[in-house]
């Protein structure tokens, strides 16, 4: 009986993870977080990367609640959406 419940408490616990898209809306730099970001002073939030396992704080996000395979499928934030034109124009 014990392990039963020790079983069910565990599955429960297990499902109880959330996941977090925080994006900067300045730089459209999406970062994913296995914690609720935390609020600081003035409006800024501070959370762990969980593709990078460091720590980040933004002065301005937008924090949006995701399911466990968008934050794993997630574009890493260190990942280019496209070449930069500055690097693209330099000779090799």
């Amino acid at each position: 009986m014990r392990l039963c419940v020790l079983l069910l408490v565990a599955l429960l616990l297990a499902g109880c993870n959330s996941y977090y898209r925080v994006t900067d809306p300045q730089t459209g730099r999406v970062y994913y977080a296995d914690k609720k970001p935390k609020n600081k002073f003035g409006g800024a939030v501070t959370f762990e990367d969980m593709h990078r396992a460091t720590k980040v704080t933004l002065q301005s996000s937008e924090v949006t609640k995701v399911s466990k395979g968008e934050a794993n499928a997630g574009r890493p934030p260190w990942e280019p959406i496209e070449q930069d034109p500055a690097a693209r124009d330099r000779p090799r």
